[in-house]
């Protein structure tokens, strides 16, 4: 009985750090202050859940763009500062352009393909459409 209670408990416990590892990203920092960070992920998954930033480069945020994304939406850009910016731009300007430029299509024919769909659908005014309300499910009885 002792041992099947422990196999329990290891399966419990060894499932909490699974899960664990699949809902939060650990950052190894480059800041003298702080040796870790940790934020939640946006989607459950095994991708990135260990990053370590202190040598990365511009080249290194194209290919972890969910993370980067994660780490501006949360505020915490200041532990990427090791890429550095442009004097004219800030840190978060900075790295959501190296994203746009890294998902932009390379080939012409996609860039074509995506400009005469724009200008297929004309844009009728600059302010958003209003919500429609929606219609009700129950009246009441009469």
């Amino acid at each position: 009985m002792k041992t099947i209670l422990r196999l329990f408990l290891i399966a419990f416990v060894g499932g909490g750090w699974t899960l664990a590892a699949s809902a939060l990203h650990v950052v190894r920092l480059s800041d003298d202050n702080y040796w870790i960070g940790i934020i939640p992920k946006s989607r459950l998954g095994f991708t990135d859940t260990y990053v370590d930033v202190r040598t990365w480069s511009d080249a290194d945020v194209a290919g972890h763009a969910d993370f980067v994304k994660r780490v501006t939406e949360a505020g915490k850009e200041k532990w990427l500062t090791n890429i550095a910016p442009p004097e004219s731009q800030s840190l978060v300007d900075h790295l959501l352009g190296l994203l746009k430029n890294a998902s932009s299509p390379t080939d012409s024919s996609h860039a074509k393909d995506a400009t005469e769909k724009s200008e297929e659908t004309p844009h009728t005014s600059d302010k958003p459409a209003e919500k429609q309300p929606l219609a009700p499910i129950y009246r009441g009885v009469r």
